[in-house]
């Protein structure tokens, strides 16, 4: 009789063991179901100028949204170059509100004639937190 009750005791401590794990797990699953993050949707990934007079200055507008639960905050942006500006919102969005960023080129003497391609880094406080967008074209002289 008590190698029986030995083997109940075993097969109970296994049972608790294993609904245990189960409901540790689903804890878990539930609680990574319920995190809230903001997500940044920018409308265009790239915008191309096609051919750009040397002597001009072309402004172009790149949509976003906050598609994610939480609110996005635009943390900056940048350029890799000073011919570029960036002028954007820089208050927080609540989800599903939207911005605009605007980019201003002015090309700077023979140093950008040819095929330009410059890139703006947007940073956020998103799970992916740099997206980079582009404009690109052709400098031509007049």
């Amino acid at each position: 009789m008590l190698m029986k009750h030995s083997k109940n005791s075993l097969l109970i401590t296994i049972k608790m063991k294993i609904y245990i794990t189960i409901i540790a797990l689903l804890s878990v699953t539930s609680c990574n179901q319920t995190q809230k993050y903001p997500i940044l949707n920018v409308n265009k990934d790239a915008i191309d100028f096609g051919k750009i007079r040397i002597d001009s200055i072309l402004k172009v507008y790149f949509d976003y949204q906050n598609t994610g639960s939480d609110t996005l905050k635009l943390i900056s942006a940048s350029t890799d170059c000073g011919c570029t500006d960036i002028n954007y919102n820089k208050e927080s969005l609540a989800p599903g509100e939207k911005g605009i960023i605007e980019v201003i080129y002015t090309p700077k003497s023979n140093n950008d004639s040819g095929f330009i391609s410059k890139n703006i880094a947007l940073r956020s406080n998103t799970l992916a937190p740099l997206k980079v967008i582009k404009i690109k074209g052709v400098v031509i002289n007049n």
